[in-house]
């Protein structure tokens, strides 16, 4: 996927690793391969920023900017951290930029998240990688809504990208067509239109504005 900001194109591709345990390289790899600006990165199963295989699935000349998956829920079950799957979100971008994450003060229980301003001069993107795995619900929509909020307020392009769990190649959906109009009341368009899962589906998404350059490749 590419993303206009300004007189500027980005290349920016998404991946739902799985756990980067045995998958980092493969990210390290395709990151220099395809020599992507950005990569975005859903369910790295690690448990924090300093985490030893995040840091190996960056390759040199990049830097990246991380939420470690919540824990809370873990020890309360009796399970530790490595004995359960899902959750975290990375992302990976050139280094001759400077980056930050933007925090919105904003409670969101429903599904997981990252926003990062990366400054490419002479303008700046927003890129939100997010993360979807429990069943869906209301409180998921009420959750997106007010993210979308925060989001539309900026004036630079954005892209929002990740796992939302959604069978969205299914338009009569009840919760594909809810999400489709939140994204048309917000101006923004949804790009993918293959299957993005081995059993088929599209679960993951490459949001921007309408009017943003955005050609899928």
């Amino acid at each position: 996927m590419f993303v206009s900001a300004r007189r500027s194109t980005l290349g920016i591709g998404v991946v739902n690793a799985r756990s980067l345990n045995q998958k980092h390289a493969s990210i390290h790899d395709c990151i220099s391969e395809f020599n992507l600006d950005v990569l975005a990165v859903t369910e790295t199963w690690h448990s924090n920023d300093n985490y030893l295989v995040l840091r190996r699935a960056v390759p040199n000349g990049y830097t990246c900017l991380a939420v470690a998956r919540d824990e809370s829920d873990f020890h309360i079950k009796g399970k530790m951290a490595t004995d359960v799957r899902g959750g975290g979100v990375a992302v990976i971008h050139k280094d001759c930029w400077k980056s930050r994450r933007v925090n919105f003060q904003l409670e969101l229980r429903s599904f997981e998240f990252l926003c990062a301003r990366i400054d490419v001069k002479p303008a700046s993107i927003l890129v939100v990688t997010i993360y979807r795995s429990q069943p869906i619900s209301e409180s998921f929509f009420q959750d997106f809504k007010k993210l979308l909020e925060k989001l539309v307020t900026f004036r630079c392009p954005i892209a929002v990208v990740g796992d939302f769990n959604i069978h969205l190649e299914n338009p009569e959906n009840p919760h594909t067509v809810k999400f489709n109009e939140y994204l048309q009341s917000f101006g923004l368009q949804q790009h993918v239109s293959s299957p993005t899962h081995n059993k088929g589906g599209i679960l993951d998404v490459f949001i921007t504005r309408s009017d943003q350059l955005s050609p899928v490749s």
